[in-house]
C-alpha cells in the first residue's frame, strides 16, 4: 500500500483513525503518525510504525 504525507492512518496506541502521517522513510517500510489525542500527557505525540508493502 502506498502512503502519502498528510493522509490519515490509525494510531497504534489508541486505535484512533484521526492520526496523520507526517513522515515516510525512504524505503517506505516505516511511517510516523501524529495523533491528536493525549497519550501519557503528551498531546500530538508522534509514533513510528513499521508497515509492510
Amino acid at each position: 500500500m502506498k502512503y502519502k504525507v498528510g493522509e490519515h492512518h490509525y494510531c497504534p496506541k489508541c486505535r484512533s483513525v484521526k492520526a496523520k502521517i507526517v513522515w515516510i522513510s525512504e524505503d517506505g517500510k516505516t511511517i510516523a503518525v501524529q495523533c491528536p489525542t493525549s497519550h501519557i500527557h503528551k498531546r500530538d505525540a508522534v509514533m513510528l510504525i513499521d508497515v509492510e508493502e
